[in-house]
């Protein structure tokens, strides 16, 4: 099984809009699904919806051990404190990152 996780943030901070947003997720959605992926796209997204989904009610309680390949890409803004921005604030990279390596590592 593989799986590609995108986060299309085109409104963020509940004040920018990022142009270019849809085509980006289409043509990254197009080239996964190409490649043999299964991809979901989350649009717009909080941090509570987000560490929800990220959670140990969702990424989190599964065991990756056994998917082959795992892809996320995280379409936004960001700065160079490794944060990024979601539609209502900023969160570390880690934010992200830490429960995938949690999955992997059960």
């Amino acid at each position: 099984m593989n799986g590609m996780h995108s986060f299309n943030l085109r409104r963020y901070t509940n004040i920018f809009k990022r142009k270019g947003a849809k085509q980006e997720v289409a043509r990254l959605d197009y080239s996964m699904k190409r490649l043999g992926f299964e991809t979901i796209v989350f649009k717009d997204q909080s941090k509570g919806n987000v560490a929800d989904f990220l959670g140990e009610e969702g990424l989190g309680a599964m065991n990756l051990q056994h998917i082959e390949v795992f892809g996320m890409a995280i379409s936004s803004h960001g700065n160079s404190k490794n944060e990024i921005c979601l539609k209502d604030g900023l969160v570390d990279l880690s934010f992200f990152v830490d429960p995938i390596k949690e999955g992997v590592t059960q």
